[in-house]
């Protein structure tokens, strides 16, 4: 996704952890269904939930412990090298 500004950014960012929260208790079935790729940029999406929603971080915290399960460690290296916008 090509997103001009920061704002707009922002909005994405803004939504997904929405989703993140909302879905909390569908987390395993989510996570079976993507693959290892798509769980990095989700887990960038976890760890902007930690930065702009620190009061719901125990579910951040569940998401990233699920994710990293699947993954591993090599999630989180990819998520934190190329990390630019979200």
């Amino acid at each position: 996704v090509y997103l001009r500004s920061k704002e707009a950014w922002r909005r994405l960012g803004d939504t997904v952890v929405k989703a993140l929260r909302e879905s909390k208790k569908n987390m395993k079935t989510v996570i079976g269904k993507l693959d290892d790729g798509a769980l990095s940029n989700l887990l960038s999406y976890v760890y902007y939930g930690f930065d702009t929603d620190p009061a719901n971080a125990v579910v951040y915290l569940a998401w990233q412990k699920s994710i990293t399960a699947k993954v591993g460690v090599a999630g989180i290296l990819r998520c934190m090298t190329r990390r630019k916008g979200i």
